[in-house]
């Protein structure tokens, strides 16, 4: 027998609640039945891979109740084809809000490699490259050594490897519309050479979602919608406030001397930051 790929997708709340009955939504418990049936998955018999569904929901709701997680959306993939998903636990801990299967959840940083598919796509079709400097498409960007600003391109922005520090605190504990962080980057030094090594920076990744504005004139999240979501089938958003309202979304907590607190989404609600605003449900 294959071995089974389990993937955890989208574990949301990093706090729990004490061991309890929680709740399930299982796309099939007993053996024999069929698997996920959404649009785009391809569903197998459980039979045929001799998957123990109710044993394994069984023993993640126990890992649950261990690392006080309170919900989360759980897919069993067999080569490459969904056979299991589980939606468990609690989405909103104040309205007790089940998770269900659609359930949005945070991508965060694997926001990025939908931006840079969108910017593989451009490159694809001619309409920049990866070596291009970045102010060849945001003229208005310069950095604390004038050297750096010619230099650093698509593909360093891409690779974190520009030499500057992290600058998250702009964007996460204050809020900073990038339009604001571009003048405050001329005051950045850099702590390495370009390409010297990999810092990770989110504000370079929020530049590449730029860069597909400045070269289709929709921004990174409207053009990753008609180009690359919704072509295949894909409910992601950009923002928060573009959920649709009828699905649920996930609550943000943290656990601090053994309390549950909830704690504000690290971005607003209308903010698109390439870096990490993307949302999805295990559908898509």
């Amino acid at each position: 027998m294959p071995r089974l790929a389990a993937f955890l997708i989208a574990i949301a709340l990093i706090a729990g609640v004490p061991p309890q009955r929680l709740h399930a939504e299982a796309s099939t418990i007993s053996s024999g039945a069929v698997g996920f049936d959404a649009v785009g998955f391809d569903a197998v018999s459980f039979d045929a891979v001799g998957f123990d569904a109710v044993g394994f929901d069984a023993r993640v709701e126990q890992a649950m109740a261990t690392w006080r997680v309170p919900g989360m959306v759980v897919a069993v993939l067999d080569n490459g084809r969904v056979v299991h998903v589980s939606a468990l636990g609690t989405a909103d801990l104040e309205r007790d809000t089940p998770v269900t299967r659609s359930t949005y959840f945070v991508n965060a940083s694997t926001t990025k490699a939908m931006v840079a598919a969108g910017i593989l796509m451009l490159v694809d079709e001619a309409r920049l490259d990866l070596d291009d400097p970045v102010i060849q498409h945001i003229p208005e960007l310069h950095f604390a050594d004038p050297a750096l600003t010619p230099q650093i391109t698509i593909r360093d922005l891409l690779t974190h490897r520009t030499g500057l520090p992290s600058t998250d605190f702009w964007t996460f504990n204050q809020g900073m519309p990038l339009a604001d962080q571009l003048p405050r980057l001329r005051a950045v030094a850099p702590i390495a050479a370009p390409r010297a090594r990999k810092i990770y920076q989110n504000t370079m990744y929020e530049l590449a979602g730029l860069v597909i504005e400045r070269v289709t004139g929709q921004r990174w999240d409207a053009f990753l919608t008609e180009r690359l979501w919704s072509p295949i089938g894909m409910g992601t958003r950009g923002t928060r406030d573009a959920l649709p309202i009828e699905h649920a979304q996930v609550g943000t907590y943290e656990l601090f001397d053994n309390k549950i607190t909830a704690v504000a989404h690290s971005l607003r609600p209308h903010v698109a930051d390439a870096a990490g605003s993307a949302m999805s449900s295990i559908d898509d």
